[in-house]
C-alpha cells in the first residue's frame, strides 16, 4: 500500500484531547475502523465530508486510516460514524548520535560480534527509523531495497541535507554492517524505511505506514529504535506491531529514551509480543565536583575523544562559559552543554 501523506506531518502535530485545537488549524488524527473496511470508509468521508482528506490508508496491518481537517469537520466524522475509534497522532524523535566525523575525531566501541555459528544469512530485516546511507561501504553489500513514507518513494536515503541525520545508518550499522565494521548479521540482507525525515523527527502516522510496507514486502525481523513518551498497549502504533507478528513477522522496538521510571516504556514498545529492548548502565564510579555550601554535586564526564586521565583533588577548575579554551590543559572544564553534542565540543 502506498501513501500520500502531507508534509506538514513532519512539523507537528496537534494531540487531540490532550491540548485544546485550534478552530482555524487542520491537525490529523488517526481513525480505527471496528466495522467496515478501508475504501468503505473513505468512500463515505469523501461523500458526507468532502472538506476532509484521507491521507494515509492501513488495510495489512491496521485497519485504519489518517484523516486531516478543521477539528470541528472532524468531530462531525466521530459523531456521524459509529464503530470508529480516534486517536491524536504521536510524534517520534530519534536519539541525536554524536556527529565525531565532523570534529575529525575517531570513535572506538567496545562492541564485539557475538562468537555464534548465526549470521543472518538469508534473513530480510527492514529498518524502521531515519533512513539509511546505503552506500556506506560497511552496508552497500547487503543493503537490497526499502521505502520512504516521507517523500513517497522507493529511495529511503537518510537525511544529508537540512536536518541531517545518522540515526537510520548507525542502527542499521550494529544489525548488519559487512565491512571494516561487522554488525551482529554481517549476512543479514538489509532493507530501510524511512519514517522520520529532517531532524530524526515523524508521525505515527509515518511509523505505521512504515511497518505496512515492511510486513508487505516480506520481511523477517522489523526493528524500530524510535522514542515516544506514549505509555499503552493500545495505541495504533502497537496494534500495528501486535498485527505484524501475528503475521508472522519478528518485531524487535526500543523501549525509548525515557526511563528508567515506571511507565516509561513508549509505544510500540508496550506490545506484549514484540521482542523490547532495554539499555542498562553497569554500576561506575565517577568523580563528582562538591560546591560549598550547596548540597548540589556536579559529575565530571570525559569528553568523547579526550585521552585517558586521571582525576586528583587537586586540579584547578576553568570556567569554559565563553568557549575560549585555547591553551586550557591539565584543567578540569565548566562548560553548558546546550545542543551541542559531547563528541562535538
Amino acid at each position: 500500500m502506498r501513501y500520500k501523506i502531507s508534509v506538514f506531518l513532519l512539523l507537528a502535530a496537534v494531540l487531540m484531547g490532550f491540548s485544546q485545537p485550534d478552530p482555524e488549524e487542520e491537525l490529523t488524527i488517526i481513525v480505527e475502523l471496528k466495522e467496515m473496511d478501508v475504501s468503505t470508509f473513505k468512500k463515505q468521508v469523501e461523500a458526507r465530508l468532502p472538506r476532509l482528506e484521507v491521507v494515509a490508508e492501513y488495510d495489512t496491518i491496521f485497519n485504519g486510516v489518517a484523516v486531516k481537517g478543521l477539528p470541528g469537520e472532524l468531530d462531525k466524522m466521530i459523531r456521524v460514524h459509529k464503530g470508529i475509534q480516534p486517536y491524536p497522532v504521536q510524534m517520534y524523535k530519534a536519539q541525536a548520535e554524536p556527529l565525531a566525523y565532523k570534529s575529525g575525531i575517531t570513535l572506538t566501541t567496545d562492541f564485539i560480534r557475538p562468537d555464534t555459528e548465526f549470521t543472518g544469512r538469508g534473513v530480510k530485516v527492514g529498518v524502521i527509523d531515519t533512513g539509511m546511507d546505503y552506500n556506506h561501504p560497511d552496508l552497500k553489500v547487503n543493503y537490497q531495497g526499502g521505502f520512504d513514507v516521507v517523500d513517497f518513494d522507493d529511495d529511503p536515503m537518510e537525511t544529508m541535507e537540512e536536518g541531517a541525520t545518522i540515526h537510520g545508518t548507525h542502527v542499521a550499522g550494529v544489525i548488519g554492517a559487512d565491512g571494516d565494521m561487522k554488525g551482529v548479521a554481517p549476512d543479514a540482507e538489509l532493507y530501510a524505511y524511512r519514517a522520520l525525515g529532517p531532524g530524526g523527527m515523524g508521525s505515527s502516522v509515518q511509523v505505521i505506514a512504515a511497518i505496512e510496507e515492511a510486513v508487505e514486502d516480506g520481511m523477517d525481523v522489523i526493528n524500530l529504535s524510535l522514542g515516544n513518551d506514549v505509555n499503552g498497549p493500545d495505541w495504533p502504533t502497537t496494534k500495528a506491531v501486535d498485527k505484524a507478528i501475528e503475521l508472522g513477522t519478528t518485531v524487535v522496538v526500543a523501549a525509548g529514551n525515557a526511563g528508567p521510571n515506571p511507565w516509561t516504556v513508549g509505544s510500540p514498545a508496550t506490545s506484549p509480543s514484540a521482542i523490547t529492548v532495554g539499555a542498562a548502565a553497569l554500576p561506575s564510579e565517577k568523580p563528582l565536583l562538591k560546591i560549598p555550601g550547596e548540597r548540589r554535586e556536579i559529575p565530571v564526564l570525559l569528553l568523547q575523544g579526550s585521552r585517558p586521565w586521571t582525576f586528583t583533588k587537586k586540579m584547578p577548575l576553568f570556567n569554559g562559559s565563553n568557549e575560549d579554551f585555547f591553551g586550557v590543559t591539565g584543567k578540569i572544564v565548566l562548560m553548558r552543554r546546550g545542543g551541542t553534542s559531547f563528541a562535538e565540543k
